[in-house]
């Protein structure tokens, strides 16, 4: 997403066995009404600012940081969880910006996977980017497990 007023991207993901990983970045211009922190996922946290919802699409299935329980592990269904978000967007930093890192779980099947996100009051999304479900799985193929789950 390129505006005026904010820069939004996508990157890296990582792909593990299980599933994978990504990150968003929000960039609000410097001096403007984005210099407050961002939240990230289905409501912020009063005082917090303004709130991203994240969306991964896959396989006919769409997983939606809006939905509540969607970062709950539910055999049999898709996992999308906010594993945290940090942000230099306090007012006067030269270089505001908020970043989330998202798992997904798991692994996608063959076809596009989409990630969209929706800015603060937009119920459309505000931008998406995809890519080949292929490229996930051949990174997974070549991740290594270190310490194997027990049992």
């Amino acid at each position: 997403v390129r505006r005026a007023d904010v820069l939004a991207y996508i990157g890296p993901v990582c792909a593990y066995p299980t599933g994978f990983l990504f990150s968003l970045t929000i960039c609000p211009a410097p001096g403007g009404a984005g210099d407050a922190m961002i939240g990230f996922g289905a409501g912020g946290v009063q005082g917090r600012g303004p709130v991203i919802r994240v969306q991964v699409r896959f396989g006919g299935e769409v997983v939606d940081s809006a939905v509540r329980g969607t970062g709950r592990v539910v055999a049999g269904r898709s996992l999308l969880r906010d594993c945290g978000a940090r942000s230099t967007g306090r007012v006067g930093h030269p270089h505001p910006r908020s970043e989330s890192r998202w798992w997904v779980s798991p692994l996608p099947q063959a076809g596009p996977v989409e990630f969209a996100v929706f800015l603060p009051g937009e119920a459309e999304q505000s931008g998406a980017a995809r890519m080949d479900a292929s490229q996930v799985i051949s990174a997974a193929g070549r991740s290594a497990v270190l310490w194997a789950e027990p049992g």
